[in-house]
């Protein structure tokens, strides 16, 4: 029996020789991340730590409409302007750090299932997600 020092210094004749695999390299499917789109955004990402909700509300606004608009998220729409701006209007009505947090979350959570949804449909989901729970 071979000891495992041998093993490792190949002082043992017992080697077993196993060719490599050549397997071929599959490039990921796009859209098949195990990140979070949300990872690394101030106000959206638990482990990023920002004191300026402000800020966390600005983020949080622009990843979203990102997320569900893609690169026209901050193009106008029609008469109403960039999604992105009222949605950070909405934010920092909230007026304070802790209810703004609220409306980041109900956003967010809207965000996740409205690809391509109109604007004003997730604004007011996300309003309405966050009015359900001041009841």
């Amino acid at each position: 029996m071979t000891s495992l020092l041998d093993r490792i210094t190949g002082t043992g004749g017992d080697f077993e020789e196993r060719p490599l695999s050549n397997l071929p390299f599959t490039p990921p499917v796009p859209g098949t991340s195990a990140i979070p789109w949300w990872t690394g955004v101030p106000g959206l990402d638990p482990d990023v730590r920002n004191t300026d909700w402000r800020v966390a509300a600005r983020c949080s606004a622009m990843a979203c409409a990102a997320q569900v608009f893609g690169l026209d998220a901050g193009r106008p729409r029609i008469i109403r302007g960039a999604p992105v701006r009222r949605w950070v209007g909405w934010l920092l009505e909230a007026g304070e750090d802790t209810e703004c947090r609220m409306r980041i979350l109900a956003l967010r959570l809207v965000c996740e299932r409205a690809a391509g949804a109109d604007p004003d449909v997730v604004l007011q989901a996300a309003q309405e997600i966050y009015a359900a729970t001041l009841r």
